[in-house]
């Protein structure tokens, strides 16, 4: 059981003030956590006094694991220096044409892009602070957002897809569901 726990906690570590890849990989960890510990919780399976202290630990956290808006706060910061760094530059395709890549469109970005990259963050990190099943129709919303965002901001934004973080967030708060009605029964 201790084993369990630690599981759990070492996720939420791993989901907590990182970027938005952290947040996606601890919540695929902790799912398979959640469904491991709910396959050997179940009635009989562990004394009384565990099975309480492993439901007070579950219920305790998060429904969908971790705070997710942080990972999106980080991410934002991490890109608005990015573009930033991008717009004070004498060569802002320098990079670009390193990794052997076009220079996209929008290069350097305008200020109006860094604030349209800007409200497009802070607008997904605020939905992904609502419970998963209430905050599907804004995220497909702000997906439409992101695809009319400038070619350059499309790059910055390409591996960040709220409605993707919502459906794991939405897997982890069912797994721990059924965990804690798995611990719940007699």
């Amino acid at each position: 059981m201790e084993t369990w726990r630690a599981g759990i906690r070492f996720t939420q570590d791993l989901g907590r003030g990182g970027p938005v890849i952290n947040a996606l990989v601890a919540s695929a960890i902790l799912l398979d956590e959640l469904r491991a510990v709910a396959s050997y919780a179940g009635p009989g399976k562990l004394p009384e006094a565990q099975r309480e202290e492993l439901y007070a630990a579950v219920k305790a956290m998060p429904e969908d694991g971790f705070d997710w808006g942080v990972s999106w706060g980080v991410e934002t910061a991490m890109g608005e220096e990015w573009l930033g760094k991008l717009r004070g530059t004498d060569d802002p395709g320098a990079y670009y044409k390193r990794i052997g890549m076009p220079v996209p469109k929008g290069v350097p970005p305008s200020q109006q892009d860094v604030e349209n990259y800007s409200e497009f963050m802070l607008a997904a990190q605020e939905a992904l602070r609502e419970p998963p099943e209430k905050v599907k129709p804004l995220l497909k919303d702000l997906e439409s957002r992101q695809h009319k965002l400038s070619q350059v901001l499309q790059l910055q934004t390409a591996g960040l897809a709220p409605v993707r973080c919502n459906e794991a967030r939405g897997k982890v708060a069912e797994a721990r569901e059924h965990l804690l009605q798995a611990l719940s029964a007699k």
